[in-house]
């Protein structure tokens, strides 16, 4: 007669046993595959993200922007240089000696030079070659918004100087009625003058030594005969 307990045959309290434990484990969730794959592609983006934007970052602006930017911070500074040389010949010889060599240091607008000679009845012309400047390289500056070179600009105040020296001593007579200061300055330039051997003082204003001697023959002028 075989043995109860060397049978193979589980009891029926394993079974049981074995049964309550498996019903007692929650069955194991599936991912659905599009989740996955939605998750990796997220996790790719993220991770490539930064790397983007710092490409972005570093990418140099487009050239339209360049010019653009270019434009307006040279019309500022146009603006700003013609609002500095905008001055009266008064103004220029009143100024301090320190005043006139930041002026020439910092350009003469070509603008600014051409308006100045027009104001005078010697004419641009005259009054560039008077100053041995070039009326071409003058017009050209001026066109494309540029300054005189600081030789140029240095004899461009130093003659609006001689002017304004002219203007000053009208105004210190008291009496600047019915006297065009500038329109006998244009004159005064072009005539011989005994003091300079008969040579006219535009014949020496292109030096700087020379505007020293015009402004100070024209010193000697103060006495009242200016017709």
């Amino acid at each position: 007669m075989a043995d109860p307990r060397s049978s193979t045959s589980e009891s029926p309290v394993g079974t049981s046993k074995r049964r309550a434990s498996a019903a007692a484990k929650p069955p194991a969730k599936s991912v659905p595959a599009a989740t996955v794959k939605t998750g990796r592609v997220l996790a790719a983006k993220a991770a490539v993200a930064p790397a983007g934007e710092s490409r972005a970052a570093e990418r140099p602006p487009a050239k339209g922007a360049v010019l653009a930017m270019a434009k307006r911070k040279s019309a500022v500074v146009t603006s700003a240089k013609a609002k500095a040389a905008a001055l009266s010949y008064i103004t220029v010889y009143r100024a301090s000696p320190l005043e006139r060599i930041a002026m020439i240091r910092r350009g003469i607008p070509a603008s600014e030079a051409k308006r100045m000679f027009a104001e005078l009845p010697i004419g641009q012309g005259a009054g560039f070659k008077a100053l041995n400047l070039s009326t071409a390289t003058v017009n050209k500056k001026a066109k494309h918004g540029t300054t005189l070179s600081p030789e140029e600009s240095e004899r461009v105040v130093g003659f609006a100087k001689l002017v304004g020296q002219l203007e000053a001593m009208i105004q210190d007579s008291g009496d600047p009625t019915n006297f065009d200061a500038r329109a006998w300055m244009a004159r005064w330039l072009t005539e011989p003058l005994p003091a300079f051997g008969g040579a006219r003082p535009a014949d020496f204003v292109d030096t700087m030594e020379g505007q020293g001697l015009v402004s100070a023959a024209l010193a000697k002028v103060q006495s009242g005969a200016y017709a």
